[in-house]
């Protein structure tokens, strides 16, 4: 079983269940729904760990059903990570209106990825997007 499947596996898995305390009132469905963070992999690069610690918001839904994205690639594993916690763009990014990507969804994460999407972070392939900061600096016509 590859990282994505078992991550998705355990995203779609409820945490292990904890004594319930009284009943509470009925909650949203969308409240149920809430994603669990997958484990890290065996060596995970500084972005990953920090993307781990945000809170999960969505459990990815691949374009292309079936398929088994490639992450023992870091840039890949970060971008899945991101995509779980990372905020919808909207719009989204024009590669994402391409139908271009993973994730049905254009996804950025603040900062991270220089403001790129998740989607087009995944195979390190950030420089594609049209959220993607640059860090070109202007041309001093004074030197």
């Amino acid at each position: 079983m590859s990282f994505f499947t078992t991550a998705l596996a355990a995203l779609a898995s409820p945490a292990a269940p904890a004594p319930a305390p009284a009943p509470a009132p009925a909650a949203p469905a969308a409240a149920a729904a809430i994603p669990t963070m997958p484990a890290l992999p065996p060596k995970p690069t500084r972005r990953l760990i920090q993307l781990a610690a945000l809170v999960p918001v969505r459990v990815p839904v691949l374009r292309k059903a079936g398929t088994d994205p490639n992450l023992a690639r870091p840039s890949n594993a970060e971008a899945l990570f991101g995509h779980i916690v990372g905020q919808i763009a909207a719009p989204a990014c024009s590669h994402c209106r391409g139908g271009h990507g993973p994730w049905t969804e254009c996804v950025v994460v603040g900062d991270h990825f220089r403001g790129a999407c998740t989607n087009c972070q995944f195979g390190s392939e950030a420089g594609r997007c049209s959220f993607r900061k640059s860090l070109a600096s202007p041309i001093c016509k004074a030197c």
